[in-house]
């Protein structure tokens, strides 16, 4: 009995410290709670019971524990935060010197996007359109990206956007997201 008491404890603490790491840490804690009061209604069937039956609730307890530790622990989904149009952008894909009309002549255009949780299953794709002629400039897709932060696009054109209004189509995961518009003057 003293260590079957030791293991509960045991496993309390380790379903705290492991709440710590989770975003669904009330979950985590009320669920240690109840496997711990699952274990103490088990333990009093156990005196009771023959040693096919004791296998039996040994495995349905450690199936239930399983299972309740994996319940709200997913991770949030992808999402953005923002997206901006610039002229540069920095080291860790930040936009500087955001715009959406450029100079006649302009070779780079940069589009900055902010995402939180992106996972490598995710996809985000820029289209590049010139709406004067409704020719597609360009595409480009992420490839197995995670994480939070910015993600960076850089459209070139080798002699430089021609005058006009254009966008940018973002689609997350296939599916429209965002349109941005911007002009060249």
């Amino acid at each position: 009995m003293k260590i079957i008491s030791q293991s509960l404890t045991t496993i309390i603490i380790i379903y705290e410290l492991l709440s710590r790491y989770f975003k669904y840490a009330f979950y985590i804690y009320n669920i240690s709670f109840f496997i711990y009061d699952l274990i103490c209604l088990l333990m009093s069937i156990w005196q009771k019971e023959n040693m096919k039956t004791k296998i039996l609730l040994i495995i349905a307890t450690v199936i239930t524990i399983i299972s309740i530790c994996f319940m709200g622990c997913t991770p949030e989904p992808v999402s953005i935060e923002s997206i901006i149009l610039s002229r540069d952008i920095g080291p860790d894909s930040a936009p500087i010197d955001p715009a959406t009309e450029f100079e006649s002549g302009t070779s780079i255009i940069y589009i900055s996007i902010k995402v939180n949780n992106m996972t490598p299953e995710d996809k985000l794709t820029v289209e590049w359109n010139y709406l004067e002629s409704g020719d597609e400039i360009g595409t480009q897709t992420t490839t197995e990206e995670s994480g939070s932060g910015y993600m960076g696009f850089t459209m070139k054109v080798g002699q430089g956007f021609l005058k006009g209004s254009y966008n940018v189509l973002l689609y997350l995961n296939d599916e429209i997201y965002e349109t941005l518009e911007f002009s060249v003057k």
